[in-house]
């Protein structure tokens, strides 16, 4: 089940506070670091829902003093340990962390979705998302002996934070998560060792070209026109519209190949808030040795592979300028990409030229062509492209 960011909110910061209330330990985590607690809720509020949901999701949103007295969800009850089951507090060894008297957060309203649809939605305070975290936290840090436990009572705090954080602090992880085939945990290096400097290198830049270049279009698919314009061949475009095919009955999927252009009054550094692009969309390149669901399409290592060789022999010169896939249902413009498919393209697709397609697939098969890109704040906003 993956996290839906609240606009502008992309990770939390746990702060512990000794008895003095000074800080004494600051951990950013991702969003993510909430999905123990919507797991528990399928697990204990919504059984019935598991067997009929295709691709499940959470949304977590804070809210801040004095917005209202919190009004906390029945289920489940009390706080959610770090393996998604109850957290008995007195179970646990010391030490007790309190939440801070001046906490902005105090509590969080969870929604749970499949797709578009709302199943369930509950308000709930800060301890029962995040105690058993910062406890955890507390914990090793006495151990480590950064605190004390006659500096206690401890306090912390949960902020929000627009930085991206993709990775949990090492304090966080219980022994047991290393126990798994296939995770390890990376030595320690030597404070004093020779250091290596690398310096990224600075790409070429974009070839320039005025969009007007491309002749008459026609506007198509939701959203607003953007300054950064998408297009593609009406050759194109029918492939991803009718003729591609697709499998019906789970999601399917693929790789947009094309050429980026940056625009005539343009910066060539691409990290500039002012760079400008344009975008070709030449062909389109089905997924290979990828796993398939109802409600999820998982890109394996293989396919991925199998799609950089095919772009080298077959489309010289052009790049890997995003992907598209398919939801099962028909389009809303309540719902377009869901929480997972931006998290994956904003990791693993980091050029601000690189696009989203959705294919919208209704149950007659009737197709709507759907394209993504990145807004100002990093995530995927809606956009119309251009067919010429």
């Amino acid at each position: 089940m993956m996290n839906d960011r609240v606009r502008g909110i992309r990770s939390f910061i746990i702060t512990l506070y000794d008895q003095t209330f000074q800080v004494r330990g600051y951990f950013a985590v991702p969003v993510s670091v909430a999905a123990p607690f919507a797991n528990r809720l399928f697990n204990e509020v919504l059984q019935e829902r598991l067997q009929t949901v295709r691709e499940p999701w959470y949304a977590i949103q804070p809210h801040y003093i004095p917005e209202k007295l919190v009004n906390r969800s029945p289920q489940p009850v009390g706080p959610t340990s770090l393996y998604s089951t109850p957290y008995e507090v007195e179970k646990e060894p010391p030490p007790r962390v309190t939440l801070h008297p001046d906490a902005h957060i105090t509590y969080f309203t969870v929604r749970i979705l499949d797709f578009q649809e709302e199943i369930f939605q509950g308000d709930y305070n800060v301890d029962d998302i995040f105690l058993a975290g910062a406890e955890y936290l507390a914990r090793g840090w006495i151990e480590k002996g950064k605190m004390h436990m006659n500096e206690g009572p401890f306090y912390y705090k949960v902020d929000a934070s627009p930085d991206e954080v993709r990775t949990a602090p090492r304090e966080l992880f219980p022994p047991e998560a290393l126990e798994v085939e296939g995770v390890f945990r990376l030595p320690e290096l030597a404070k004093n060792r020779e250091r290596i400097e690398f310096r990224k290198v600075k790409p070429k830049p974009l070839p320039e070209r005025d969009l007007e270049s491309f002749g008459n279009t026609e506007t198509h698919g939701r959203g607003e026109r953007k300054d950064n314009v998408v297009f593609m061949s009406a050759e194109v475009y029918r492939k991803l519209h009718k003729e591609i095919y697709l499998n019906p009955g789970v999601e399917d999927g693929g790789y947009l190949i094309g050429i980026p252009y940056r625009q005539p009054d343009s910066p060539e550094d691409e990290d500039n808030p002012n760079f400008r692009w344009g975008l070709e969309i030449t062909d389109v390149i089905k997924v290979e040795s990828a796993w398939g669901g109802p409600g999820l399409l998982l890109f394996t290592g293989d396919s991925w592979s199998k799609a950089n060789r095919r772009r080298d022999r077959e489309f010289r010169g052009q790049k890997l300028v995003g992907w598209f896939h398919t939801h099962l249902f028909k389009a809303t413009d309540e719902f377009g990409l869901s929480g997972m498919d931006v998290d994956l393209h904003r990791r693993f697709l980091t050029k601000p030229w690189q696009v989203a397609v959705l294919l919208n697939v209704g149950l007659d098969g009737e197709r709507e062509v759907r394209c993504f890109q990145r807004g100002p704040e990093g995530d995927l906003v809606e956009c119309t492209f251009e067919v010429f």
